[in-house]
């Protein structure tokens, strides 16, 4: 099979990215600016608050503040961890 015969076909929904900031105005110009490229974006205001949402949703990509308060050394294993074992990708902001 040549690489001319494969057929990419588009992504059917949109990565979901779950932003996790406790500065109002900071989380709302990151996801605003993610929702425009066509990213489904969630948002949380708390490392509690994510942690439900994490639960809840399937996430793919998890943007956490660097400074937010309640995220300590094994809060991103704890995360990963009330996703379900699904697999998410996380970063700092």
């Amino acid at each position: 099979m040549s690489a001319a015969s494969v057929t990419v076909l588009p992504r059917r929904t949109p990565p979901t990215i779950l932003i996790v900031e406790d500065e109002a105005l900071a989380r709302c110009l990151v996801s605003d600016e993610l929702r425009s490229r066509g990213f489904k974006v969630l948002e949380a205001g708390s490392a509690p608050e994510a942690l439900t949402v994490l639960e809840t949703v399937r996430i793919d990509l998890l943007l956490i503040a660097v400074d937010l308060s309640g995220v300590g050394a094994g809060w991103t294993s704890r995360a990963s961890s009330r996703a379900g074992g699904r697999r998410c990708r996380s970063s700092s902001l």
